[in-house]
């Protein structure tokens, strides 16, 4: 598990303006940070791997370059949402 968030990153930075892609690297990033309840890695070790592998950045992107693909948007917010757990206790 370790590698697979930095690696999808580093795809979703390489392949910035190919929407599939980018669709199907955000979703993947969902399903690693999302909560689960019986999580099989530490979630909060995860997502400090993916902060500090560039996710903002990526989010970001995503914001200003697909704000017309709905599926896109709902990942993002999903995926902030997840992120602003982390902090809210």
């Amino acid at each position: 598990m370790k590698g697979l968030v930095p690696l999808t990153l580093i795809s979703l930075k390489t392949f910035e303006s190919n929407k599939d892609i980018y669709q199907q690297g955000l979703s993947l990033l969902y399903c690693i940070l999302a909560n689960e309840s019986q999580p099989k890695f530490n979630h909060a070790n995860a997502r400090t791997q993916a902060l500090t592998n560039g996710l903002l950045e990526v989010l970001g992107h995503a914001k200003k370059s697909y704000r017309d693909t709905q599926s896109i948007v709902v990942t993002v917010k999903a995926l902030e949402e997840v992120l602003i757990t982390d902090w809210a206790y």
